[in-house]
Formats: C-alpha cells, sequence, structure tokens
C-alpha cells in the first residue's frame, strides 16, 4: 500500500514483499508466482500506469530463490488419445 492508502501503482518494496510471501507463506510455484506478478502488470496496464517491476532484478533473484527453496513440481507427461482408447471411453459412455 502507498502512503496515500492507494494500492496502484504497487511499489517495488510492496511487490518484492509480495512475491516474497506467495512463495513463502503460500508456497506457490515459481511459474504462479511470474503469472501473478504478469497479471498484476496487466492491471496496471489497464489502469493507465506504468510497471517497470518485472524489470527489477531483486524480483528475478526472489523467484529465483524460491525455486531453489521449495523447487517445482513434476508434471506427469498426458498420454495422447489414441484410437483405441477414444473407442473405450464411447462405449463406455453409451452404457
Amino acid at each position: 500500500m502507498n502512503a496515500d492508502s492507494s494500492i496502484f501503482p504497487a511499489s517495488q518494496a510492496t511487490l518484492l514483499e509480495w512475491v516474497a510471501w506467495l512463495g513463502g507463506a503460500k508456497r506457490l510455484q515459481p511459474k504462479a508466482i511470474k503469472s501473478y506478478v504478469t497479471h498484476l502488470q496487466s492491471a496496471h496496464m489497464d489502469a493507465g500506469l506504468s510497471f517497470s517491476a518485472c524489470e527489477f532484478p531483486m524480483l528475478q533473484n526472489i523467484i529465483r530463490g524460491i525455486k531453489r527453496y521449495i523447487g517445482e513440481c513434476e508434471h506427469t507427461p498426458k498420454l495422447p488419445i489414441t484410437h483405441n482408447v477414444l473407442m473405450s471411453i464411447l462405449a463406455s459412455a453409451a452404457h
């Protein structure tokens, strides 16, 4: 929050604190945090405000540190839907 109690534009200090909280207390994945920052940037742009927070080296360092601390979840690859799988699904749906 700014000195005048407004939330926009977000200050560098507030942004860094928020990102650290997302990674620490909320334990969000680094990719999710980057997405949150992108949405915040979009909100600033929609309001006609400049937002250069993504350019702060410290922001990238905090996200990198979160990645080292909690890691990134491994995604299980999705198997393709083959003809046999699709026919099995259709047969099950018909009953």
